[in-house]
């Protein structure tokens, strides 16, 4: 799985929705109109395994993204901040069976934008130090 899954998984665990119904991976499409986004950017330079081949520790950056229906602000700012708890509390823990140190918040959600349908998007940006994930 890839850090976005092993993520979009907890936080369906969390209580913030469901994969692929609210909850989706790299995309935030269209429908439905309250639904949360998580995309991978860039983050840290690998660390090595200390003269021996491979990757020891990976620190990927994530953005989780969370719109309200048109006109609610509320709504994805509550989720926004329920997700930001969550994922600032994984602290030497597995999720979806890939070793996670530690999630870090970049800074606390903020407004992010309004689309074109008046619906708003709340945002938080994370960094993620773990184990590389399985295949």
């Amino acid at each position: 799985m890839s850090v976005i899954e092993e993520v979009a998984a907890f936080l369906a665990a969390a209580g913030l929705g469901q994969v692929k119904a609210d909850i989706f991976i790299g995309k935030l499409p269209n429908d439905p109109p309250a639904c949360c986004a998580i995309y991978e950017y860039g983050g840290i330079a690998p660390e090595g395994q200390f003269g021996a081949p491979g990757i020891r520790h990976e620190t990927p950056a994530i953005q989780v993204v969370f719109r309200g229906a048109a006109h609610d602000y509320a709504g994805p700012r509550v989720k926004a901040a329920a997700a930001f708890d969550a994922l600032t509390k994984v602290e030497t823990q597995s999720l979806s069976g890939t070793f996670y140190h530690w999630i870090h918040a970049q800074q606390s959600p903020f407004f992010l934008q309004r689309d074109d349908a008046e619906r708003t998007l709340i945002a938080c940006n994370f960094l993620c130090e773990k184990e590389p994930s399985a295949a």
